[in-house]
């Protein structure tokens, strides 16, 4: 009797290790490896790839912290992580960062008509802005994620000083930048910031610092309202991902990860994000304990129907029908070297295709429902799984057909490690879903 009290309880250590601890590091570290090496390519750029990688990301968190309970298990596990990550992270494609790596070498091509024509510039200026570049991608993602745990019910006028406070620091970064430039803009008083004709890349760094600072700002304001409200958790979340996913874009860098080749550097940037979120999560979204009245006692959410409706469904069909049109664009462009349009009206149909997966999926589920008595403490989500599935799998493909072309021996390389690496976290997530419901 013993014996298999005590085999028990060896066991459940293990499961807890590898659904806790190993498989979330594991996978999202891998997630964000693989949707940030596609975020680079054709098709894949500013905001729609950034879009790819939050889709991606929540899709994986979804799976990973929703339990089939109506009380709440874990502190950020509710339908709205996926809105949050969505565009959290997709709003961090208004920046660029094109400048950054050749500061951190102790150059800057100033006139893209005059290649052999560099000035010198400190690389700790290039480290320091790719720093913001790589912890402000990942930063506001986690600023977004916090938002839907925590600690205590946020009313309108907390609701109101939390944006305020964001908001209003973004304000005073674009008051100081605009009236200060040379505060923040490398070798300011040597260049001529103020001709273009012969400083061609001057306006890039202008544009690139400008952004980079005001949403970094944005950022600040975010994490200053948590520290007020002293909600700690939200604070080591957002630390943890700002600070971790920076450093390791900088540690990446001085490695030269984006000497060897584009999509290596990518993939290495995306390894930091991911690797972050992963950390993030064993530290901040553990099963919350028993005696952790406060937490456990909440429902998973206030406003259920909202949160599947708008939280969910809404920004999946935002993310999956805008990735979807960015395929075709991209496939054509890599195997076809057929240039189409940013925006193509015949590229909608595909968003019309998942809106009706969707809705579909919504009657099936309404009307099954109608036809039983709905239990009041069941799990509002049932069907995460069935969802998280198809945004996973539908963008995994998305990425093979924008990796290319397979003539290329480094691309056909890549192509066959991603679908090794799709096949490895298809194993694991298969089993965490078992290891959940015999926990169950």
């Amino acid at each position: 009797m013993q014996d298999s009290l005590s085999k028990r309880k060896i066991s459940s250590k293990i499961y807890d290790v590898l659904t806790e601890y190993i498989f979330p590091i594991l996978l999202l570290t891998s997630t964000g490896a693989f949707s940030w090496a596609i975020r680079g390519c054709a098709g894949y750029g500013t905001i729609r790839g950034c879009v790819f990688v939050g889709c991606m990301l929540s899709s994986v968190w979804l799976l990973l912290s929703h339990e089939n309970t109506y009380e709440r298990q874990r502190r950020y596990s509710s339908g709205w992580i996926v809105l949050a990550l969505v565009v959290g992270i997709g709003i961090g494609g208004m920046r660029g960062w094109g400048q950054y790596p050749q500061w951190c070498n102790g150059i800057w091509r100033v006139r893209d008509y005059d290649y052999n024509y560099v000035v010198s510039i400190h690389p700790l200026i290039g480290y320091f802005w790719l720093f913001i570049a790589g912890s402000g991608w990942a930063g506001m993602g986690s600023a977004l994620l916090a938002w839907t745990g925590s600690k205590k019910q946020i009313k309108k006028k907390d609701w109101i000083l939390r944006l305020s406070m964001g908001f209003g620091s973004g304000l005073l970064a674009y008051i100081l930048f605009k009236t200060f430039p040379g505060m923040f803009l490398p070798l300011y008083d040597s260049l001529e910031y103020d001709n273009f004709l012969i400083c061609t890349e001057c306006s890039d760094a202008i544009d690139d610092i400008g952004v980079a600072l005001v949403m970094f700002a944005i950022l600040i304001g975010f994490y200053l309202y948590e520290i007020i409200k002293k909600d700690w958790m939200n604070v080591k979340l957002i630390t943890i991902v700002t600070m971790i996913s920076g450093f390791l874009w900088v540690i990446f860098m001085l490695l030269g990860m984006d000497d060897i080749w584009w999509r290596v550097w990518e993939g290495s940037a995306g390894i930091g994000i991911g690797f972050a979120y992963g950390v993030a999560y064993v530290v901040c979204n553990r099963k919350l304990k028993e005696d952790n009245p406060y937490q456990r006692k909440q429902k998973t959410s206030r406003f259920p129907q909202s949160e599947k409706i708008i939280g969910i469904y809404i920004a999946y069909f935002f993310g999956l029908g805008w990735s979807t049109h960015q395929v075709i664009q991209g496939h054509l462009d890599i195997y076809w070297n057929i240039d189409t349009p940013t925006f193509n009206w015949s590229f909608l149909i595909p968003w019309g295709i998942h809106g009706m997966v969707f809705l579909s999926y919504l009657v099936w589920r309404a009307v099954k429902e109608s036809e039983k008595k709905i239990n009041p403490n069941a799990d509002p989500l049932p069907e995460y799984i069935f969802i998280t599935a198809f945004v996973y799998l539908s963008l995994r493909i998305y990425g093979l057909m924008v990796t290319g072309p397979l003539d290329n021996p480094w691309e056909r390389g890549f192509f066959m490690f991603y679908l090794i690496q799709m096949s490895i976290e298809i194993l694991i997530m298969i089993i965490t879903l078992l290891i959940k419901k015999k926990q169950n």
